[in-house]
């Protein structure tokens, strides 16, 4: 039993080391690809298709509902 266990540390201990590996990469292109799609102006992309009126203002948040109004009537 106790052998069983130590033969399967260094197998533990390389599973975490390609995790991190992993992660490392996995950070490095999502910061790659971020800065590429901001250099091709991709940020304005809902205002190319119409959604959202300049770029880089948000769009207009959706109305509060009033106090005592009831899921039923938010869903009508």
């Amino acid at each position: 039993m106790l052998q069983q266990i130590l033969n399967s540390l260094p197998l533990i201990f390389t599973a975490a080391l390609i995790l991190a590996i992993a992660y490392v990469i996995g950070k490095f292109v999502a910061d790659l690809v971020t800065n590429i799609l901001t250099s091709l102006g991709f940020d304005n992309v809902f205002h190319w298709l119409g959604v959202q009126e300049r770029p880089g203002r948000p769009a207009a948040p959706a109305p509060r509902p009033s106090p005592g109004t009831t899921t039923r009537q938010l869903f009508r």
